[in-house]
C-alpha cells in the first residue's frame, strides 16, 4: 500500500513539474500536424512501388555487397527455423528478414515462412493494459522495434495476403498500436518521463500510423507520436545536437528514429533539417578510431552517420567549406573502427541490416571536415583535436564536459574529460558497466571518484540552476594556432558553506594539455582532482604514467599526468573499473591529487606518448601563489601559471594577472604563447603583452615575417600593446580580420592598436623570407606565398640546374604529408602549389615545413596554415 501511494504522489509531482523541468531545455521540435499518405497502397513504407526495380537492382549491385551479406545471413538465418517455435522478439526479426528477401529477391520460402511468422506476430504476447505488458521480456523498448520490424513485414508482404490474413494481421498492428499510444503517457503511463522508454515507442506508433495510414486512428496516433518525439528532443538533446544520455543511448534512440524518419519522408514530411544538429555531433566529438565518447551510461560508440547520408546530400555544414553534410558522414562512417559487430545495444530485437542497405547510399563520396578540428558546442562540451586524421596514432583528442545534467541516465561527471591519443583510450571514463543496470559494481560506475572529476568531500560539481538543464558556465574559449583553450565554471555543495570548481583545459601545440582546477570552499575540506588511465599507474615523484595495452579497443600508449599545487599534495590510489563494452570490462587504478584547505590551486598535464615513451619532464616553477610548471618539449618547454585571484605575480621567468597563462620557448626563443583573461603577461620582466581590459589571447609568432594573435570574444574595445619577437621587427600593418588597423609603433618591436572586436590580428613585418640563395642552398630556393594560408600556398623552386629534384611537405614532428615534385627537372624557376591536404585529408592549422632536394643541395621554408 505504502508503495502504492509513493508513485501516486511521484506521478502527481512529475506532472506539476513537467512544465519547469522538462520543457526549458536548449532541444528542438517539430511540427505536430500529421501528414499521411495520400491513399493507403503497399510497399509504401520505405519505398513505393515505382521504387522496385531501383531498390532490386540495388540489391544485386556488386558495390553493396558486404551489407548485401550480412542482410542474407539474417535471411539465412531465419529461414530454416519454424515460426510456431519462435519467441515473439525474434519472430519480428524473422518476419521483417523473409518479407524483405521476398521482395528483393522474389524468394518463395521467404515468402512463406515471412508470411507466417507475420500472422503469428503477437501470440504470447500480452494484450491487457497492465504494467506486467510492459516490463521484462516484454518492456515498450523491446515491443517499439518489434511493431516496426511488422509494420515492415506487413508492407512487404500485402501484395500476397489473403483478405481473410490481411485483416487478422491489420487488426494485430492496430491492437498493438494502440496499446502502446494509449498508456505511453495515460493509463498505465510506462514512459512518465522524456526518455528512450518514450521515444522509442513513439517513433514506432509513427511508423505503424504511416502504415495502417487508412486506419481511423491513423492521424491520431502520429500527432501523439510526434507529440512525445518533441518531448524528448526538448529535453534529451540541446540545440547544438548533444544528446545528454551519452553515446550508447543515442544509437540506441535512433534504432528507432533513423527507420522512423526515412519513413516519414517517403510520406511527404522531412524531418531530417530539424534533426541535422544531433547527426553532426558525432563527428564532432569523434575519436580518432571514430567512436563517440563513453560518457554517463555509454560504452564508446560509433554512429551510423552512413545510414542519414542521402537525407544530407545538399545540405550545408559547418564542418566543411563545400562538401554538404552528407559527405561528411559517409566519411565518419567510412573511417570508423569496430571492436565488435554488436553495437546497437538493440541486436536481440533489430533487423539492423535492412535498415543499413535500405538507408545507405555508396554512390555520395567520403571527405573529411576541413573545419577547426577544436570544436566547441555551447551547450557545455569542448573538443580539442590534433587534426581530422582517422587512425593516427599522432592525433591528439581530448573532450572536455560540461552538458548539464538530466534526470535518466545521468552521471556525475560534469567538468570531467576523456583522452585518446596513440589510437588508444588513455584517460578513460567509467562507462556504463558490462550488465548495465543489473551490474553488481553499479555504485562504483554511479560514484563521482569514478571520473575524471574534481571533489569536494567527495561531491562532484552540479548544474549552475538549482534545478536542472543549466550546466556549468563557460567563462573562456579560444582556439589559436598553438594554444587553444576552453574554462568551465560550477557549484558544488559538498561542504557546509557551499563550494565552487573553475576548470580550465587548454591545448598546448596540438600535442599536450594542462588543466587547472580553482577550488574554493566554505570551509576547510577535502578538495580532489582524480584522474583515470587504464591499468595500475607507475609514480615518479609528481608524476604518473599508465600503460594502456594493445587489444582490441586500442592499439597501446601511455598516459602521462604531473601534478603541482599552491600546497603540499597527498596522493591515494582508487580501484575501479572501466567498462568499454557489455561484455569488456578492464580493471583500473585513479590517481586522487588532494588538498584539505578551503580553497586550492592545483594544475596537472596530460601527455600521450606510445607504449614505450618517456614522460616528459615537468619541473614545479611554483612561487607562492602563483601555481607554475615548466613542462619540457622536443624543442623547448612551456612555462604554465595559473591563481585563483588574479593578481600581477611573479613565478620563474613568467609574470601575470591571468587566471592561466602559458609561454612557449623553443632554444631560449619565445615563439608563442597564450593567456585567460590577462592585462598583462611578461617574460623574463618583458611584457608580452598589454591589454586595457582582460583579455584571453593566442599569439603564434614562430614566422617572424607574419606574426598572429588570436582574440576571443570581449566586450568593449581594447587597446593592445603587443611586443613582437625578435625586437628587431618592424611592423609593416596590422590587420583585425583583414581589416587594416591603426598602429602606433613604440620602438623595440612593440606596437600599439586598438581592438573593436574578437577575431585574428595578423602583423606583418619586415623581416620577409629572403629570395637570396645562400651557401648551404648552393642556389636552390624555395619560396612561399602566401604565407600564412588557410588555403593554397605556392611555392616558386629556383632550380640552379637541370637534374632530379624532391619537394615534400612535413609535418613538425617529421612526417610527410604530401609530395609536390619527384622526378627530373629542368633549370631555372618551377611553380609548385599545395592545397594545405595530406593523403588523409586536410591538415590542422599550425607549423609545417617545405624541402626541396636535388642531388647534394637542400632548402627549407616554414608553411603556417590559418
Amino acid at each position: 500500500m505504502r508503495s502504492a501511494l509513493l508513485a501516486f504522489l511521484f506521478s502527481l509531482a512529475t506532472a506539476v513539474n513537467a512544465q519547469g523541468q522538462y520543457e526549458t531545455y536548449t532541444g528542438w521540435a517539430v511540427p505536430t500536424d500529421p501528414v499521411l499518405p495520400v491513399e493507403e497502397s503497399h510497399p509504401q513504407l520505405w519505398f513505393g512501388t515505382d521504387d522496385l526495380d531501383a531498390l532490386r537492382a540495388k540489391w544485386h549491385d556488386p558495390t553493396y555487397a558486404d551489407v548485401r551479406g550480412r542482410v542474407q545471413a539474417d535471411i539465412n538465418r531465419y529461414r530454416s527455423r519454424s515460426p510456431e517455435a519462435t519467441d515473439p522478439g525474434d519472430r519480428s526479426q524473422m518476419a521483417k528478414a523473409l518479407a524483405f528477401a521476398w521482395i528483393v529477391d522474389d524468394d518463395i520460402v521467404a515468402r512463406v515462412k515471412g508470411y507466417q511468422a507475420l500472422l503469428l506476430a503477437y501470440e504470447n504476447v500480452p494484450r491487457e493494459a497492465t504494467s506486467d505488458a510492459f516490463s521484462g521480456e516484454y518492456d515498450e523498448i523491446y515491443r517499439a522495434t518489434w511493431l516496426q520490424n511488422f509494420c515492415a513485414a506487413y508492407d512487404w508482404l500485402h501484395g500476397v495476403l489473403s483478405p481473410e490474413d490481411d485483416a487478422t494481421i491489420r487488426a494485430a498492428l492496430a491492437e498493438e498500436t494502440a496499446l502502446l499510444a494509449d498508456n505511453m503517457v495515460s493509463g498505465v503511463r510506462y514512459a512518465p518521463r522524456p526518455h528512450n522508454h518514450r521515444s522509442k515507442p513513439a517513433y514506432a506508433v509513427g511508423t505503424a500510423a504511416l502504415t495502417l495510414s487508412d486506419h481511423p486512428d491513423a492521424a491520431e496516433w502520429l500527432t501523439l507520436a510526434l507529440k512525445q518525439l518533441n518531448t524528448t528532443t526538448r529535453y534529451q538533446f540541446s540545440a547544438d545536437g548533444v544528446y545528454r544520455e551519452g553515446s550508447h543511448y543515442w544509437l540506441y534512440n535512433f534504432v528507432n528514429g533513423i527507420p522512423f524518419l526515412w519513413q516519414y519522408r517517403e510520406a511527404g514530411q522531412d524531418l531530417f533539417p530539424a534533426y541535422q544538429p544531433t547527426f553532426e555531433w558525432p563527428v564532432q566529438v569523434r575519436t580518432g578510431r571514430g567512436w563517440m565518447p563513453a560518457l554517463e551510461d555509454g560504452f564508446p560508440k560509433p554512429a551510423p552517420t552512413h545510414m542519414v547520408a542521402a537525407a544530407y546530400a545538399d545540405a550545408p555544414t559547418a564542418l566543411h567549406s563545400a562538401a554538404p553534410l552528407g559527405e561528411i558522414l559517409q566519411w565518419n562512417w567510412a573511417t570508423t573502427e569496430f571492436f565488435t559487430d554488436n553495437y546497437t545495444g538493440a541486436t536481440n530485437d533489430v533487423v539492423w541490416s535492412v535498415d543499413e542497405f535500405l538507408t545507405m547510399d555508396l554512390s555520395i563520396p567520403a571527405t573529411a571536415p576541413d573545419a577547426s578540428p577544436t570544436q566547441r558546442l555551447e551547450s557545455g562540451q569542448v573538443v580539442f583535436r590534433s587534426d581530422w586524421d582517422a587512425g593516427d596514432p599522432g592525433t591528439r583528442r581530448l573532450l572536455f564536459h560540461g552538458v548539464a545534467s538530466a534526470d535518466n541516465h545521468d552521471h556525475p561527471d560534469l567538468l570531467s574529460y576523456t583522452l585518446d591519443a596513440e589510437n588508444t583510450p588513455l584517460a578513460v571514463d567509467a562507462g556504463y558497466g558490462p550488465d548495465g543496470f543489473s551490474d553488481d559494481r553499479r555504485d562504483w560506475y554511479l560514484s563521482a571518484q569514478a571520473h575524471n572529476v574534481v571533489t569536494v568531500n567527495g561531491f562532484p560539481v552540479r548544474d549552475v540552476s538549482t534545478g536542472q538543464n543549466e550546466g556549468p558556465e563557460q567563462t573562456a574559449f579560444l582556439d589559436g594556432a598553438a594554444f587553444d583553450v576552453a574554462e568551465m565554471w560550477a557549484p558544488n555543495n559538498g561542504v557546509r558553506g557551499g563550494a565552487t570548481v573553475r576548470r580550465g583545459i587548454a591545448f598546448l601545440d596540438d600535442e599536450r594539455f594542462a588543466v587547472y582546477d580553482h577550488v574554493e570552499a566554505g570551509e576547510a575540506a577535502s578538495l580532489q582532482v582524480h584522474v583515470h588511465g587504464r591499468g595500475v599507474p607507475a609514480r615518479d615523484g609528481q608524476t604518473f604514467t599508465w600503460t594502456a595495452p594493445a587489444d582490441a579497443v586500442g592499439e597501446g600508449g601511455r598516459l602521462h599526468a604531473s601534478f603541482v599545487a599552491d600546497g603540499p599534495l597527498l596522493f591515494d590510489a582508487t580501484d575501479g573499473w572501466t567498462s568499454f563494452y557489455f561484455d569488456r570490462e578492464e580493471a583500473q587504478q585513479s590517481v586522487v591529487a588532494r588538498r584539505n584547505a578551503d580553497a586550492a590551486t592545483v594544475l596537472h598535464t596530460l601527455s600521450a606518448t606510445p607504449a614505450s615513451g618517456a614522460a616528459p619532464a615537468v619541473t614545479d616553477r611554483t612561487d607562492g601563489d602563483l601555481v607554475s610548471a615548466e613542462l619540457a618539449t622536443g624543442t623547448g618547454a612551456w612555462h604554465l601559471a595559473t591563481q585563483r585571484d588574479p593578481a600581477l605575480r611573479t613565478a620563474d621567468r613568467v609574470t601575470t594577472d591571468a587566471p592561466f597563462a602559458a609561454v612557449g620557448r623553443d632554444g631560449d626563443a619565445v615563439t608563442r604563447w597564450g593567456t585567460v583573461r590577462a592585462t598583462d603577461l611578461r617574460w623574463d620582466g618583458t611584457p608580452l603583452v598589454e591589454a586595457s581590459r582582460p583579455l584571453t589571447l593566442s599569439a603564434d609568432l614562430r614566422d617572424p615575417s607574419r606574426q598572429m594573435l588570436a582574440v576571443a570574444p570581449f566586450e568593449g574595445e581594447a587597446t593592445v600593446t603587443l611586443q613582437l619577437l625578435p625586437a628587431t621587427a618592424i611592423a609593416e600593418s596590422v590587420t583585425l580580420d583583414g581589416a587594416a588597423l591603426d598602429v602606433e609603433t613604440l620602438g623595440d618591436g612593440r606596437v600599439r592598436f586598438t581592438l573593436p572586436e574578437a577575431g585574428t590580428v595578423v602583423v606583418d613585418t619586415d623581416l620577409e623570407v629572403s629570395d637570396e640563395a645562400s651557401p648551404e642552398t648552393g642556389g636552390l630556393r624555395l619560396g612561399a606565398a602566401p604565407n600564412p594560408s588557410a588555403g593554397a600556398v605556392r611555392l616558386s623552386l629556383d632550380l640552379p640546374a637541370a637534374g632530379p629534384v624532391h619537394v615534400a611537405v612535413y609535418d613538425v614532428l617529421g612526417r610527410r604529408l604530401a609530395t609536390l615534385a619527384d622526378g627530373p627537372l629542368a633549370a631555372g624557376r618551377h611553380a609548385l602549389v599545395w592545397d594545405g591536404r595530406a593523403a588523409s585529408g586536410p591538415v590542422a592549422p599550425g607549423l609545417y615545413v617545405a624541402v626541396a632536394e636535388a642531388g647534394d643541395l637542400r632548402s627549407v621554408t616554414r608553411l603556417v596554415r590559418l
